[in-house]
């Protein structure tokens, strides 16, 4: 399914080969049943197959690290309605993902920048209407995160846990996948299920 890669793969990456012109694989190109154009940034998104593995943790270390190594990251909170990455980042955030589906505000409106230069958008905490989002609202989230990527050498989406519809659509639109799990037998069998 995906390459197998250690996470030093990912955090050890040249500057120049994530800011040049990139050539998407024959993969991406051929996908028909994509639910969204993959991304032209280097987008890696962080999965899990139950709850309580790390992931979260992971994928903040993870986009502290890339800022460390001089690349500019933003981390997009795709556990939606149970976003919780502003918390490890130390930023409480005005406004989230679900004043942009309200309309009240652009993508661009809801980054901040952490304290650690991670940028940040969060995915609302509370709202159990964002966990499973209409075809129309997803594919206006991929489009707005778009308009993000000429800002960013890396996306990294930290997904819910599972395998959602939701969760699978974001995976068809990222680079590379981590899938985060711990040494006991339940996660690991559903984290071989993504």
């Amino acid at each position: 399914k995906f390459a197998a890669r250690s996470l030093k793969d990912v955090t050890h990456v040249r500057l120049d080969d994530l800011r040049a012109t990139r050539v998407l694989s024959p993969s991406f190109e051929n996908r028909k049943n994509a639910a969204v154009e993959p991304a032209r940034c280097h987008v890696i998104g962080i999965a899990s197959g139950k709850g309580g593995t790390g992931k979260s943790m992971m994928t903040v270390n993870l986009a502290v690290s890339l800022v460390k190594e001089g690349l500019r990251v933003l981390l997009f909170d795709a556990d939606l309605g149970l976003a919780n990455a502003h918390l490890l980042l130390g930023v409480m955030p005005e406004h989230d993902l679900s004043d942009v589906l309200y309309g009240s505000k652009n993508l661009s409106d809801v980054v901040v920048n952490s304290p650690c230069g991670v940028n940040l958008v969060c995915g609302g905490s509370g709202f159990s209407e964002l966990s499973e989002l209409k075809d129309t609202e997803f594919h206006h989230v991929a489009k707005s995160l778009r308009a993000l990527e000429a800002a960013h050498d890396i996306i990294l989406v930290d997904l819910s846990a599972g395998i959602s519809s939701q969760v699978m659509k974001f995976l068809d639109a990222v680079h590379d996948v981590i899938i985060v799990t711990t040494p006991e037998v339940s996660a690991l069998r559903d984290a071989d299920r993504i």
